[in-house]
């Protein structure tokens, strides 16, 4: 994995996140962004029934190299945060608020103004 960018208050990196484990210091922040089972990128789930499994060993990593004070900003849809949630509470995670980016409008408004807009499944 090759570093991408290092700053004096981060090192990010580009790639497997899986192959970087190993490697991380206690994080203060760990911003999750997939997977939605939505099939929204290559080995995303099908649906949510598979998002338990797909976080099961990140979870894990994650609660492993966690301080007390690590934030955990899950992203996901409505549907994958609640089938996810009693995993996350399982590995020692604590909900303390939610917060909702509606784009919903934007995105359908971009889709009927692209051309052809019959290859969009709304």
């Amino acid at each position: 994995m090759q570093r991408e960018c290092i700053g004096s208050m981060y090192d990010l990196h580009h790639g497997n996140v899986s192959e970087k484990y190993g490697e991380w210091p206690a994080p203060d922040l760990i911003v999750s962004d997939g997977a939605y089972g939505i099939r929204g990128f290559r080995g995303d789930a099908n649906d949510v029934s598979g998002l338990v499994e797909w976080y099961k060993p990140h979870l894990s990593m994650w609660a492993k190299a966690a301080k007390p004070s690590t934030s955990l900003w899950f992203w996901n849809t409505e549907i994958g945060w609640a089938t996810v949630h009693p995993l996350l509470l399982a590995t020692g995670w604590e909900y303390v608020q939610l917060g909702v980016w509606d784009k919903a409008l934007r995105i359908s408004q971009a889709m009927l103004m692209a051309k052809p807009f019959d290859s969009f499944r709304l």
